[in-house]
C-alpha cells in the first residue's frame, strides 16, 4: 500500500506522481462523475492496473497507487455530503417510511393497518405517491422484518434517527468491502483491498443506496458472509438475515436444497422460526397475524409495478406490452409467468449438474435469476452485481479469453448501471447470460470428463 512505497528508497518523481493522481482522479469523479466516458476509462484501469500491477515499472505504480487513494478518499467526501445533506432533510424515500414503521411497532400499534400511518404526524413534508404507496398500506414486509427497524423507535428526533441508520449502513459497506477482498482478491496483497474499496465506491448504486438510507449492503453483506459458511449452519443465519432484509434472497433457500447443503437449511430455518417466535412475543398474535389479514401488497398502487424505478423482468414486460391488469395482480401475465419458469429451469438444471467446486457460478445465477424474477426489483438493488463483478474478475484466469470477458463484462455492468433505469435490467440481464453460459460450459465440461473417465474404465 501506500506505505509499502516509503519502506524502500524512492525518488521524488514518484511521490509527485502518487499525489497528481490522486488529486487528478479526485477531481475528475467530483466534476465528471456522471459522465460515462470516465467510467469507460476508471473501471478498466482499476481493473487492468490490479492485474499487471507486479510487470510495470515504480512510476507507473505509484500512478495507479494515487487513482485508487483519489477514488477512495472522493468516495468519503461524497458519502458524508450525502449524509449530511439527509441528517438536514430526511429523504422520504426510504428513510421516512422505515423510521414510521419503527415508531409505530415501538408504540405498539398494529402497523399493518394503515390508518397508524395516515393519523401519525410527519416531521417532513411528503408527496401524493407517499400516501399511495406507503401511508394507505401500511407495512409491506413479513413480521419478522420488524426487528430491523424497530431500534428507530427509540428515537423522537428523525435527524438523529437518520444518522444512527446511516452509521449502520456505512458500516456495512465497509465491512462487504473487506470480505469482497479476503473472498475475491489476494488477502495477502493489501492492494486488493484499495482495489476492493475502489471498485464498490465506483458503483454508482452505492450512493443511490445511501441517498434512499436503503438496505441494499446488508444483503451483499449477508450473501458474502453465506458464501464464506455455506458448509455450515451459520450459513443459514445469514440467508435468513438477507431474507429478512429483501425478500428476492429466498431464492437462495432453492439453491441450497438443490446442492444438498441440509446444515444451511437446518440452520435457516431455526433461526428463522427463531426471529418469528421472537417477533410474535415482541409484537403480540393480532399484528402479527396482520401481514395475512390486512395483505398489504394487495393495497399497493398499480404504478408501484410499471414505475421506471422498478427494475424487475415483469415491469419491463408490463411497460412494453402495455398489459391492463386492473382489478387484478400483475403477476399472472401470461408472458412473465414463462419467461419465470424458463429462468426458473435453466437455473435449478444447472445448479443441480455442476461439480461443488464450480457452485459459485450457480449460486450468482440464482442471485440473478432472484433480481429478474422478483416483482419489486428496483434500480438500487443493482449493488448485488458488486459480487457478480467479483466472482468473474476472481476467475479470469480459469476461463477462455477471461481478462477480456471479464473486463468488458464489469465495464459495461457499471456503465448501465451509470445510465439508470431501464440500463439497470440490461445489466442484470447481461451478467444473468454470462453466467448462465459460464455455467454450462463448466457442466458440459464435466459430462465430457465423466465420458472419457467412462471410457477408459471399459478399455482397462
Amino acid at each position: 500500500m501506500f506505505i509499502d512505497m516509503f519502506r524502500r528508497k524512492i525518488g521524488y518523481i514518484e511521490i509527485v506522481l502518487f499525489f497528481l493522481s490522486a488529486i487528478a482522479s479526485g477531481v475528475l469523479l467530483q466534476v465528471l462523475s456522471p459522465r460515462g466516458w470516465l467510467f469507460l476509462v476508471l473501471i478498466p484501469t482499476v481493473l487492468l492496473g490490479w492485474h499487471y500491477y507486479e510487470q510495470i515499472g515504480p512510476n507507473w505504480r505509484a500512478l495507479l497507487m494515487g487513482t485508487y487513494f483519489g477514488i477512495i478518499l472522493q468516495s468519503i467526501l461524497r458519502i458524508i455530503h450525502i449524509i449530511s445533506d439527509g441528517f438536514i432533510n430526511p429523504p422520504q424515500w426510504d428513510f421516512v417510511t422505515i423510521w414510521m414503521d419503527g415508531r409505530i411497532a415501538r408504540q405498539g400499534l398494529n402497523f399493518y393497518l394503515p390508518s397508524n400511518y395516515l393519523n401519525y404526524p410527519i416531521p417532513v413534508k411528503t408527496g401524493q405517491d407517499f400516501a399511495a404507496e406507503f401511508l394507505k398500506v401500511g407495512f409491506g414486509f413479513p413480521p419478522p422484518t420488524i426487528l430491523m427497524f424497530y431500534p428507530l423507535g427509540w428515537f423522537d428526533n428523525i435527524s438523529i434517527a437518520y444518522l444512527f441508520w446511516q452509521m449502520l449502513m456505512v458500516a456495512s459497506i465497509v465491512i462487504s468491502i473487506f470480505l469482497l477482498w479476503k473472498l475475491f482478491l489476494d488477502r495477502n496483497n493489501k492492494l486488493g483491498l484499495l482495489v476492493s474499496g475502489a471498485l464498490v465506491f465506483l458503483l454508482p448504486a452505492t450512493y443511490s443506496t445511501l441517498i434512499y438510507a436503503q438496505t441494499n449492503y446488508i444483503v451483499v453483506l449477508a450473501m458474502l458472509l453465506y458464501i464464506s459458511y455455506s458448509e455450515y449452519y451459520s450459513g443459514g443465519i445469514w440467508i435468513s438475515l438477507g431474507f429478512l432484509v429483501k425478500p428476492y434472497v429466498g431464492m437462495i433457500f432453492l439453491f441450497a436444497a438443490i446442492r444438498r447443503q441440509w446444515r444451511t437449511l437446518i440452520g435457516s430455518i431455526v433461526s428463522y422460526v427463531f426471529l418469528s417466535i421472537s417477533t410474535l412475543l415482541l409484537i403480540g398474535f393480532t399484528t402479527f397475524a396482520g401481514y395475512i389479514t390486512q395483505r398489504p401488497v394487495s393495497k399497493l398502487p398499480d404504478s408501484v409495478y410499471t414505475e421506471s424505478v422498478n427494475q424487475s423482468l415483469l415491469a419491463q414486460i408490463l411497460r412494453f406490452s402495455h398489459y391492463d391488469f386492473s382489478g387484478r395482480s400483475p403477476l399472472i401475465n401470461p408472458v412473465f409467468i414463462l419467461l419465470a419458469i424458463i429462468l426458473l429451469t435453466i437455473t435449478c438444471v444447472l445448479t443441480f449438474s455442476i461439480k461443488k467446486e464450480d457452485s459459485i457460478w450457480t449460486l450468482v445465477l440464482t442471485i440473478l435469476t432472484a433480481l429478474l424474477i422478483y416483482p419489486g426489483t428496483l434500480t438500487h438493488y443493482s449493488v448485488i452485481l458488486i459480487i457478480p463483478a467479483f466472482v468473474l474478475w476472481n476467475n479470469r484466469i480459469n476461463l477462455p479469453f477471461g481478462l477480456l470477458i471479464s473486463t468488458l463484462v464489469i465495464t459495461a455492468t457499471y456503465l448501465f448501471i451509470l445510465k439508470d433505469r431501464n440500463y439497470i435490467f440490461i445489466a442484470i440481464a447481461l451478467n444473468w447470460f454470462v453466467f448462465a453460459v459460464i455455467s454450462s460450459w463448466k457442466v458440459v465440461g464435466r459430462s465430457g470428463e465423466y465420458r472419457r473417465t467412462s471410457q477408459i474404465s471399459k478399455v482397462l
